[in-house]
């Protein structure tokens, strides 16, 4: 087989796999193919015509350019390369890339690969992410920086509710105020992200942002002090430092410290005066309701049952420290929205719930960006009202442009109102402020699917999928984009898991399945799925909308309008987006769905953005 060899690193161009001093290196598809072609071309140029035509060689190109700098960002961010100091990737601007280490080509090699943990794979796959600077879309006339503000670093022993309260308070305090600015001029990463990376303490050796932000809290002769460092990192270069001083430990010192660190780095980027807007007023100062709070958001970020179960009672302990916080109110109200329907918790006594929580934090504090949003997550999917659904929502979106989650819900009714092609603009914004969560991913690989745009879905979806293995909608939409994009063995791979799942948890028997056809073979396994739950779905234990879309991939058009019927009546949520979801494509084209009536779901008539 052959192996290129270059500095600690070998790699193999049959199977696509890179190792470091032996040990494997988790590269995904499109980076590893990019390797793989500048390898082979070394020293010559590849350029981007080709990496196009033999990379994204479905004729899918309107976010090309985007998708292969975020490639190559991918790949300098495994081999520890940069751009503007490079070993292995030259970029030659307006004519491609070459490689331009020594290599030792044709080598064979038997040499026994070793896996990394999991965790450790998490961490740098995290790092990855926030290294290479992908998600940062530049506008057209005015080129928005990129922010990030890293996890506050403690020169001393701090109790561990201390410690929360700090780097909440403190830490969003400062991503709050400077996302709350205009985001022409800024692009603050936060939301799950933060959460993310507090737990893997990711290092701070540069991120591929324009500006990093480090604020150290250490004591002095008569309190403390935070010394806060702006950097460039891409630039190798400080811009700016200070240090503001507290006279003790305190919640509502942290939030004065988070107003005047906030105003002193957007004047440090733009050398100008910037009134930075200020978040709520803070109604609470106990730390224990930070533990609360920041144990709340942690666990809300994986959006699976246990994990919103978890996420909420979570929330609830902190409203028992606080009754009228709107950050907790709005925090159980957004884990309810995600678990409304599910066991334990019904539909109309959970949307029930949902809306007073919405009430009770307007009443507290006013009009309130989240609590606009749950609103308008109910008025979709409990009342089926998209116009009125709309409106919350954009008025969420107005109230609060620097919200990843409200920019994805905006992206989910844009999409569901028929403008497609808005949806995928608000998605990608979405990402590009939360990377490293698990909703803004799935989202914008969902909303993509939506599109058409199946090979560049796929990206999203791994990423999804990687950051929360267990959650089977990411699953079935990364199957679904690698199946639309002509990788049925994937998908194959990708599906298997969840069939063995569902025969273990249901009761079904393993079904042998004889061809070598993976396309024929992901129709066969969808067609065991639909099989085994077809009962549950009859007495509306397991969701009739998603047996339907086993079906329509199964081939199977006859089950579909039965199912799809009773979905309808029982107003089950996923038969909102129903003409928008490509599992059923090649069932809306058959006489059977033609003849059946498709007037009565809601939303587009057309997935074409």
């Amino acid at each position: 087989m052959t192996t290129y060899s270059f500095d600690e690193f070998s790699f193999n161009c049959e199977t696509l796999t890179l190792q470091k001093n032996g040990v494997d290196i988790t590269l995904r598809h499109q980076p590893a193919k990019l390797l793989k072609h500048l390898l082979e071309a070394a020293p010559g140029i590849v350029s981007r015509q080709t990496l196009q035509s033999e990379i994204w060689n479905d004729g899918v190109n309107v976010e090309f350019e985007q998708s292969l700098n975020a490639c190559v960002n991918q790949l300098r961010t495994v081999l520890g390369d940069q751009a503007r100091n490079a070993r292995f990737i030259e970029t030659l601007p307006k004519r491609g890339y070459r490689f331009i280490a020594d290599i030792a080509p044709d080598v064979e090699t038997n040499q026994p690969r070793v896996r990394r943990e999991w965790l450790a794979f998490a961490a740098f796959a995290i790092s990855a992410v926030l290294i290479s600077g992908l998600f940062f879309p530049k506008a057209s006339d005015v080129d928005p920086v990129s922010v990030y503000v890293a996890p506050i670093a403690l020169d001393f022993s701090a109790a561990p509710e201390d410690e929360d309260a700090i780097q909440y308070v403190l830490r969003l305090g400062v991503v709050e105020r400077l996302a709350r600015y205009d985001r022409k001029n800024f692009v603050v990463i936060s939301g799950e992200s933060l959460w993310e990376d507090i737990d893997q303490n990711v290092s701070e050796d540069g991120y591929g942002h324009d500006y990093l932000l480090l604020l150290n809290l250490r004591t002095e002769d008569h309190g403390y002090a935070v010394d806060v460092v702006l950097s460039a990192p891409d630039r190798a270069i400080e811009v700016a430092r200070t240090t503001i001083s507290m006279a003790q430990l305190s919640p509502d010192l942290y939030a004065d410290a988070a107003e005047a660190v906030s105003l002193w780095a957007a004047n440090s980027i733009h050398s100008g005066e910037i009134p930075v807007a200020r978040p709520d007023t803070v109604l609470e100062y106990n730390t224990a309701y930070y533990r609360n709070m920041l144990n709340g958001h942690r666990t809300l970020r994986f959006a699976n049952y246990s994990s919103l179960v978890e996420s909420v009672n979570w929330f609830d302990k902190a409203l028992a420290i606080s009754p009228q916080s709107p950050d907790a109110l709005a925090g159980k109200g957004i884990a309810l929205t995600m678990l409304a329907d599910s066991r334990g918790y019904p539909r109309d006594e959970t949307f029930d719930e949902i809306v007073r929580i919405a009430d009770a934090i307007e009443r507290n504090v006013g009009v309130h960006p989240h609590a606009q949003l749950i609103r308008g997550i109910v008025y979709l999917h409990r009342d089926w009202d998209i116009e009125r659904s709309k409106a919350a929502v954009m008025r969420a979106a107005h109230l609060a442009p620097g919200d990843a989650r409200i920019l994805s819900w905006k992206a989910t009714i844009l999409a569901v109102d028929g403008d497609v092609s808005g949806a995928l603009k608000m998605s990608s914004m979405a990402v590009s402020m939360d990377p490293l969560s698990q909703v803004s991913n799935s989202d914008r690989c969902w909303h993509l699917n939506a599109g058409g745009r199946f090979s560049e879905s796929v990206q999203y979806c791994d990423w999804a999928l990687e950051i929360d293995p267990s959650n089977s909608f990411n699953r079935l939409s990364l199957v679904l984009a690698l199946y639309k994009s002509e990788q049925p063995a994937r998908a194959v791979e990708v599906l298997q898991p969840l069939v063995d799942i569902v025969v273990t948890n249901y009761g079904g028997s393993v079904r042998v399945i004889e061809t070598d056809d993976p396309s024929e073979r992901l129709r066969e396994m969808y067609c065991h799925l639909a099989e085994i739950l077809a009962p549950n779905a009859e007495d509306g234990t397991v969701s009739r909308y998603i047996v339907a879309s086993f079906w329509a991939m199964c081939g199977n058009f006859e089950a579909v309008p039965p199912l799809l019927q009773a979905a309808t009546d029982e107003r089950e949520i996923g038969i909102l987006y129903y003409k928008l979801d490509g599992h059923f494509d090649e069932y809306r084209e058959s006489l059977i769905a033609r003849q059946a009536d498709n007037s009565r779901f809601p939303g587009p008539d057309s997935r074409s953005p």
